[in-house]
């Protein structure tokens, strides 16, 4: 493990969001040490309780876990959400962001959020789904909630990762339990009907009872005769929720006392490190074909035409695998396609890790916190400010504030807010540019902030400013900000 790895790790473990952050976006994109990261973690892991949500889209699964997350900090759990999304045909990124989720959250240190997307997994979850679930593990969450993007049969490998699987049932939606897969029910350990009230709840409560009594649930680790409960909810209303966190309690109480937790866990493993050995040998084949100078396009148009056979071929690639086993040294060809995707690699971590610190800003302006706010502050900071904003040219601008200076700064900013009244605070990010040595970044952020004194005087700030940051260690810094202007 490289040495610069380990206070990154101490960080993630002291509840740092941005080292966290970081590590998600590490282990997600397969970054340059992802796998060390891990092999580093799981020690650390195996500590927290990990909640599966699935059910078919618009069956209120966001709303439900949103629910549950209020919950669980009443009780003092800190909790990690990884919302899978769909992929962005675009981008590749999540369509659904965890930026536009959940925002009743926003600021809460004991709530995590991320979103990742599918990337084309077949089982509504991502590859690496289950690598960022051991990341907030090691990090000491108490309890991680995984909501799967809602494709119906594919969702069954959510139970090898959860363990507590709710299946998430609405009515009206054409998803009555006849039209339901049967991989789908067979994975449910709790089954919740939302939007219960609606016509057509009960309807589908009678129809989960009826299939239930036809037949005892089997599992990979045979049947372990649990009967799912039915809860109902409306999770927009937050009905219900208190009921659903009790049958979590007593569903795991029943794997607890029936020794079945642990057989459980094997079983997972088990399939998990299926998935793994398969995807570590396709990609040690693709990284041998290439320095071959083959490709699997050229493999499939030369089987497509009957220039040879796919049998002998794969028997091929096998003993290429045996001459150049995964303990080796990495091929020439495997080092050169990480070298062109270092670079976006590292783009992407860079933006989540900038996005972050504008909120972390946000977050200060909000709560009035002025340690938060200088905290995002580098010491050369400085703040050339237009005089209105309509001042493009810089020949117009002053430096008010001067150079960064901490005690001067927190009282002037602690001044600010005791004598005013936060009437609104909106902000959006429009662009992000990063250097290209990926050790500086600005970003371009639509403000609208709105004060109000003790006479009831309003002043505003309105306008677009540029942001600027450096890399300070493990850590972005603000080094200087332009102020308002609009466009």
């Amino acid at each position: 493990m490289k040495d610069n790895t380990q206070p990154w790790i101490n960080d993630l473990r002291s509840g740092d969001a941005r080292a966290l952050a970081r590590a998600i976006s590490t282990v997600e994109n397969r970054a340059a040490g992802w796998s060390d990261l891990l092999k580093a973690l799981f020690p650390f892991s195996g500590k927290a309780r990990i909640i599966g949500l699935t059910g078919a889209p618009g069956a209120g699964k966001s709303t439900l876990v949103d629910q549950l997350a209020k919950h669980y900090r009443k009780e003092n759990q800190t909790v990690g959400i990884i919302a899978v999304d769909p992929t962005s045909p675009y981008t590749g990124g999540a369509i659904l962001g965890d930026r536009i989720r959940m925002t009743d959250h926003y600021g809460d240190p004991g709530i995590y959020i991320r979103s990742m997307a599918t990337r084309g997994s077949l089982g509504g979850l991502t590859r690496a789904t289950a690598d960022a679930a051991t990341v907030l593990d090691a990090s000491g969450r108490d309890l991680i909630m995984i909501e799967t993007v809602g494709v119906g049969q594919d969702e069954v490998d959510i139970v090898r990762l959860a363990d507590v699987t709710i299946v998430i049932l609405v009515p009206g939606m054409g998803d009555d339990v006849q039209t339901i897969k049967a991989g789908i029910m067979e994975i449910a350990d709790i089954f919740v009907i939302n939007k219960s009230d609606h016509e057509g709840a009960e309807r589908i409560e009678r129809e989960i009872r009826a299939l239930q009594s036809l037949a005892t649930r089997t599992l990979a680790t045979g049947s372990d005769n649990w009967m799912p409960p039915i809860v109902k909810t409306v999770a927009s209303e937050g009905v219900g929720t208190q009921e659903l966190a009790e049958a979590i309690v007593a569903y795991e109480a029943y794997l607890k006392k029936e020794n079945l937790a642990f057989k459980k866990n094997v079983e997972d493993w088990q399939e998990r490190l299926v998935e793994m050995l398969r995807d570590a040998m396709l990609e040690e084949a693709r990284a041998q074909m290439e320095t071959e100078g083959a490709s699997l396009e050229r493999y499939a148009a030369e089987i497509a035409a009957h220039k040879r056979d796919p049998y002998s071929l794969v028997e091929e690639i096998v003993r290429g695998l045996e001459r150049h086993p995964l303990s080796a040294t990495p091929l020439p060809a495997k080092r050169q396609r990480e070298l062109r995707q270092r670079e976006q690699i590292r783009d992407e971590i860079i933006r989540d890790e900038i996005i972050e610190i504008v909120n972390r800003e946000t977050r200060a302006w909000d709560t009035k916190d002025v340690e938060l706010l200088i905290s995002v502050f580098h010491p050369d900071m400085a703040w050339p400010w237009p005089r209105t904003a309509q001042s493009h040219d810089p020949m117009d601008w002053v430096m008010i504030m001067g150079r960064y200076d901490r005690e001067r700064w927190q009282r002037d900013w602690q001044q600010l807010f005791d004598t005013h009244t936060l009437i609104h605070n909106r902000r959006q990010i429009q662009k992000i540019e990063i250097s290209e040595h990926g050790d500086g970044a600005f970003a371009v952020v639509d403000v609208d902030t709105l004060w109000r004194d003790a006479n009831g005087q309003d002043f505003l700030w309105k306008g677009r400013a540029c942001k600027v940051y450096s890399r300070i260690g493990n850590e972005w810094k603000m080094t200087m900000h332009t102020g308002l202007l609009e466009y």
